[in-house]
């Protein structure tokens, strides 16, 4: 994991650095058409697989329980920091 995260970043600070190259610019168009080419890729496998098709509403409501509780405590930690910050400015 820690080698992905590093290539992650590094690959990232090195598009920042180059991002004023104009002969990489044409790169632009081709990195697009070859993600959504991979995403394409990765759903065809992913449904070739009977243990995933098998379990798609089980995976379905666990997915949708892991969101559901994502949004409600990101709607109870902005509401704690507002009223820390409204305290705070008074």
């Amino acid at each position: 994991m820690l080698i992905i995260l590093s290539l992650l970043f590094g690959s990232i600070a090195i598009g920042c650095l180059c991002k004023n190259i104009q002969p990489l610019k044409v790169f632009s168009d081709k990195v697009s058409i070859t993600i959504l080419l991979l995403l394409f890729t990765l759903g065809l496998s992913v449904g070739m697989q009977d243990a995933v098709v098998g379990n798609i509403l089980n995976l379905g409501f666990t997915a949708f329980a892991i969101a559901a509780v994502c949004v409600a405590g990101s709607v109870v930690l902005t509401g704690c920091l507002s009223r820390f910050a409204e305290r705070r400015r008074k």
